[in-house]
């Protein structure tokens, strides 16, 4: 047996469906942690909890549907979107410091 034999054959569809997966988790978590920052600069000036409630379960749900797919698709997609999550996170991050006082 040849180790060649035991890894899968590439093909194209299979990487442009894992880039597709990266780009939507990096637009997810770039939407999840500009939301989540959004929500803690109204906290910090005053606003009521009962208020940002919605838009909190509408994140946490929404993201816990995209990484539901990811996960239904295999460990691949799952692991795509995961990496485009950090990278959002990193991306809003960056902002958020560049933003800050």
């Amino acid at each position: 047996m040849n180790p060649e034999s035991l890894l899968p054959p590439f093909d194209w569809i299979s990487l442009l469906r894992l880039a597709t997966f990266a780009v939507a988790g990096g637009i997810g978590g770039a939407l999840y942690f500009a939301s989540v920052w959004r929500s803690t600069k109204a906290l910090a000036a005053g606003a009521r909890l009962s208020k940002l409630l919605a838009p909190i379960l509408l994140r946490v749900i929404l993201m816990g549907l995209l990484l539901g797919l990811s996960a239904w698709q295999g460990a691949g997609p799952l692991l795509a979107s995961s990496a485009g999550v950090l990278f959002g996170r990193a991306v809003v991050l960056r902002r958020a410091r560049e933003a800050a006082p």
